[in-house]
């Protein structure tokens, strides 16, 4: 058990990050709701890829206080301007993506994970439903199992995990910004990133945890998300490798990626899920097994020699 943290709960500051790329009638319906928490956040910050990303009015939509800022897109440069505008300013950052609705107790929740437990450096939470598996749901699916759950009055009891799992999931992780340092997410895993919040929260000072209390929705919305075709594909096999190589992934998970996402491929190519493109997807595959053979594979290489496929 962690030794008592210094500060109560309701002392720490917790900043809400979103980073978006061209789904602002999505962001709208997750800032609104956002207003729910019994916990309201020191700052909401957006970070967007240019003004097509935000909703008209959207200072009416957030009840905290609320900045918007522009960064070149990536989810990783994203994530990177987050953490220089708010590393000072607060104790805690919560990254949610900007399709992660969440449990109104969600920001007390990590306050209070943060400040029992001194040594812990990051949290994630518990999923009632993913869309990113499904082709995504819609806000309204999203807020009615919520809101079930919130009826219910089940509060999971929070568990630690081992130092060494596999890393927390980039739609809702929080970090203890004293145990952040210099770490920065690593801006050669471009576009979405993937696997972008293993490699990060692997790197930090500290423990990882699961706490049970921190639960919500990621509606895994299809549009403006790069999780299609070539490009993805290629990912699947070069980042694993990539972390792997870094020492932030451990070799059984990579090789556990690569052959589950590269197998799936394969098998759905004969009856394909109408949201993702599986044909796309398998090109990539074997596209990044051949540069492997070749010596040549990296991350960034989806940006030059990819982008035009898609």
């Amino acid at each position: 058990m962690s030794n008592p943290a210094p500060n109560a709960p309701e002392k720490l500051r917790v900043a809400v990050a979103i980073c978006t790329k061209g789904r602002p009638a999505q962001l709208a319906e997750t800032l609104q709701w956002l207003n729910r928490q019994t916990y309201t956040p020191c700052q909401v910050l957006v970070v967007a890829t240019g003004s097509m990303d935000i909703p008209d009015n959207v200072e009416e939509r957030s009840s905290a206080d609320l900045d918007i800022v522009f960064s070149p897109e990536g989810l990783t440069s994203q994530r990177n301007v987050a953490l220089e505008r708010l590393l000072k300013s607060c104790d805690v950052i919560f990254f949610m993506d900007d399709d992660y609705l969440a449990e109104k107790h969600a920001v007390q929740s990590i306050a209070k994970a943060f400040a029992l437990h001194a040594d812990v450096a990051g949290v994630t939470g518990q999923l009632l439903a993913d869309g990113i598996h499904t082709g995504g749901m819609s806000c309204t699916q999203a807020k009615r199992l919520i809101t079930q759950f919130e009826k219910s009055a089940q509060k999971p009891a929070t568990t630690i995990e081992d130092r060494r799992c596999n890393g927390l999931y980039g739609c809702n992780m929080a970090f203890r910004t004293s145990s952040i340092g210099t770490e920065r997410f690593d801006e050669a895993l471009p576009k979405y990133g993937w696997q972008e919040d293993v490699d990060f929260s692997n790197r930090v000072d500290g423990k990882i945890i699961r706490i049970g209390s921190l639960v919500g929705v990621h509606c895994g919305t299809p549009l403006g998300r790069e999780r299609f075709g070539v490009a993805l594909g290629y990912s699947q096999i070069a980042n694993p490798l990539y972390l792997m190589r870094k020492g932030t992934m451990r070799r059984n998970h990579a090789a556990r990626l690569i052959l589950r996402n590269f197998a799936a491929n394969l098998v759905r190519l004969v009856w394909c899920e109408r949201w993702v493109r599986r044909t796309g997807r398998i090109t990539g595959n074997i596209w990044a097994l051949w540069e492997l053979a070749t010596g040549k594979i990296h991350p960034q290489r989806i940006v030059a020699n990819l982008e035009k496929n898609e």
